[in-house]
């Protein structure tokens, strides 16, 4: 009677496997398909911007180049404000903003400021000499 069993469960496992096949669907359940995604936006698609990195594309980084983020939403608008810490030599100094209807598409504005502010470049120079400013955080 046991070997019944066993000769059952042996077929089973042996017949009831067969190579993995892709999951059919709408997508959501195969996140760790190698296909090329067709979307830009796709979390699966590497976060490599090295050939616009330069700030003469400024204007294409979109959702690149994004750091410490925070986010207002102004009527049907969002505008997001980071860091100017930029992939490369920092060539321009301040907060960058850019804004999005979806938050999903991200279009680039620029800068907040040209440069470091003055009264606060000056209140740390007053209160700690020698103090020299490159870059600015943005304040969360």
């Amino acid at each position: 009677m046991d070997w019944l069993r066993v000769s059952i469960i042996l077929v089973l496992l042996l017949f009831g496997c067969n190579e993995k096949s892709q999951v059919e669907g709408d997508g959501d359940d195969n996140c760790n398909s190698l296909a090329p995604a067709s979307d830009p936006c796709d979390p699966r698609i590497e976060d490599d911007y090295t050939a616009i990195a330069d700030i003469g594309y400024a204007s294409l980084w979109g959702s690149y180049n994004l750091h410490d983020p925070t986010i207002i939403k102004h009527d049907s608008t969002y505008y997001i404000f980071s860091t100017d810490v930029a992939y490369g030599p920092n060539l321009k100094c301040g907060i960058m903003h850019r804004k999005s209807y979806d938050l999903v598409h991200w279009g680039f504005l620029g800068w907040v400021f040209d440069g470091i502010p003055d009264i606060p470049l000056a209140f740390m120079e007053t209160h700690q000499p020698g103090y020299e400013q490159l870059s600015i955080w943005v304040p969360s």
